[in-house]
């Protein structure tokens, strides 16, 4: 899997095919409310509209089918996969009168329409950028109807499919998830007419509904939120950012661009993840302690801080789960001046074994108990620094990544703070990332990357 923006993604012309889900009747009222997670995108969105910045709050995959396409098939098989999570089913209305702000209109299954149509014909691949783009924008919101769409783009020997999503019903995961369920149901409904058979699922709105009951009642004294508290005394009220100047004034957000930054490839990279075995470290924190080593050798940083996304799929029935299961807990790495990168990796370690307590509770009703003590407002607009570790090896479907040109694609819009995502494939170590469109923010980001890949290397060279 590669992560691209949706219009540097190699795609090609063709016939174009839309699917818009619709729905028969009218919608239900649900009075099981948002997660946190949930509640917080929504906030966000309101709070961007306000300020008339716009962005892209989507998540797209991208995959493609070999030889002529099964219009059936592939509807049959985005059925499936909508049927089985019932986020897929519903939407959200801006309702005061509720304790989150927020209510939850769903459609039955039965209900559900779909339907593959004809949509014109794209002559170049920009052309099908375009079309991707105009669609999603249109379609993937939280609000108001059925926030998600499939375009494919139909060649007789190969089709291009995207499927987008309001980040309101997908996590990342949840994305690298469906592009399994999907690639996998269409085969069996091409080959046999029938649905795959995949493990057990739970609903993550039944999920959402538990969670504010099993958080409510925590105050300040409890042991993740404590920590959350001594984080943000260390912070003297900022959660972290870019440890280097992106050009950019208090308060100035700039559109973003997207990096792309190998650390390390191939035997490289192999060779140092079994060193980071042999010394019982781990090779997320050899990378984080050469992130937290780059901060000090080109910013002067005494400490390397950051919020690292943790999964919170912890049953069986929640992994294949499609809904935003993820939390956050901070990350604060002291460096010194004669630290070298082991020995910095190992206080990584220890750090995030310390901060697992966090994990425990929700950041956003973390957030709520804090309030400014993490200088983080609920109600605006500020994004938290996040710096993120995927090894894609472990995720299902990932052996048919190569075959079915699998790609995770991003839109765009506007922060102040570049937001990292490292990804460990067969191939390589890698940094994607979001940056602020400004000369010093893109260079100094190179330089940032650059200067840690080289601190790995130099541990297998």
């Amino acid at each position: 899997m590669q992560m691209k923006r949706l219009t540097d993604h190699p795609t090609q012309g063709g016939q174009l095919l839309v699917l818009r889900p619709g729905h028969r009747g009218e919608p239900t009222p649900d009075e099981r409310p948002p997660s946190f997670m949930q509640q917080q995108h929504l906030d966000l969105r309101r709070a961007m509209e306000s300020r008339e910045l716009h962005d892209a709050s989507w998540l797209c995959i991208s995959f493609s089918i070999t030889g002529p396409l099964d219009r059936e098939a592939l509807v049959a098989a985005v059925r499936d996969w909508a049927l089985r999570h019932e986020v897929m089913r519903g939407w959200f209305v801006d309702a005061p009168d509720r304790e989150t702000g927020y209510a939850r209109h769903a459609v039955a299954g039965d209900d559900l329409d779909l339907a593959l149509v004809p949509h014109g014909e794209a002559v170049e691949p920009t052309d099908t950028h375009t079309a991707v783009d105009r669609l999603l924008t249109a379609t993937c919101t939280p609000f108001d109807d059925l926030g998600w769409a499939l375009l494919a783009v139909e060649q007789p020997e190969r089709t291009v499919v995207y499927v987008g999503m309001d980040h309101v019903y997908s996590d990342g995961f949840s994305a690298l998830v469906a592009f399994y369920e999907l690639t996998a149901g269409y085969e069996a409904r091409r080959s046999t007419g029938e649905a795959v058979e995949m493990p057990p699922t739970t609903s993550f709105v039944d999920h959402a509904a538990t969670e504010r009951v099993t958080f409510a009642e925590v105050s300040r004294r409890h042991p993740a939120v404590r920590s959350w508290l001594g984080y943000g005394l260390k912070g003297k009220g900022s959660l972290g950012s870019f440890p280097m100047p992106l050009g950019l004034a208090p308060g100035e957000k700039a559109w973003l661009v997207p990096g792309h930054h190998v650390l390390l490839v191939g035997e490289e990279a192999a060779r140092l993840e079994q060193l980071a075995k042999d010394e019982g470290v781990g090779l997320a924190a050899l990378v984080y302690a050469a992130f937290a080593l780059t901060a000090r050798d080109l910013a002067g940083a005494r400490a390397y801080r950051f919020l690292n996304p943790v999964i919170t799929r912890d049953t069986p029935e929640l992994m294949l789960a499609s809904g935003w299961l993820v939390n956050l807990i901070p990350i604060h790495v002291k460096v010194r001046r004669d630290d070298d990168l082991l020995g910095t990796a190992l206080r990584v370690r220890q750090v995030f074994a310390d901060a697992k307590v966090a994990a425990q509770v929700p950041v956003v009703r973390v957030v709520q108990l804090l309030g400014s003590t993490l200088g983080l407002d609920l109600q605006g607009d500020r994004r938290p620094p996040i710096v993120s570790y995927l090894d894609g090896r472990k995720i299902p479907g990932n052996e048919t990544w190569v075959e079915r040109d699998f790609y995770g694609l991003t839109g765009s819009g506007y922060d102040d703070d570049v937001n990292v995502w490292v990804n460990r494939t067969d191939e390589d170590l890698h940094v994607t990332c979001s940056v602020p469109d400004t000369p010093e923010a893109v260079a100094n980001v190179a330089r940032f990357f650059s200067h840690a890949g080289g601190l790995l290397r130099a541990l297998v060279t």
